[in-house]
């Protein structure tokens, strides 16, 4: 099992990953077997992770999270956040 602050670092390196656009690094956050839901997508496995990135990073120039609940229970993780997107026109979305 892995510590709460550990835990918490991955989740802050994942923040960073999608802020930067970097799938690579986005992908790493992951297992193999993961489940995640994700602005009301469900993914599975990696590829189901870099399929999201592939459409947010096609259709949000920049993209930036601000934390707003955080808990952690044995090995989950649960964040609520805001997100703000910012599209190529200039349009912003929260």
């Amino acid at each position: 099992m892995q510590s709460e602050d550990s835990i918490r670092r991955a989740a802050s390196e994942l923040d960073e990953a999608l802020e930067a656009g970097d799938v690579d690094r986005v992908v790493a956050c992951f297992a193999d077997d993961c489940t995640v839901e994700l602005l009301g997508v469900r993914l599975r496995g990696l590829d189901g992770v870099r399929r999201w990135c592939a459409w947010v990073f096609r259709h949000v120039q920049r993209i930036e999270f601000a934390p707003r609940v955080i808990n952690v229970d044995g090995d989950t993780f649960f964040e609520e956040f805001a997100v703000t997107g910012f599209l190529s026109d200039g349009r912003r979305l929260e």
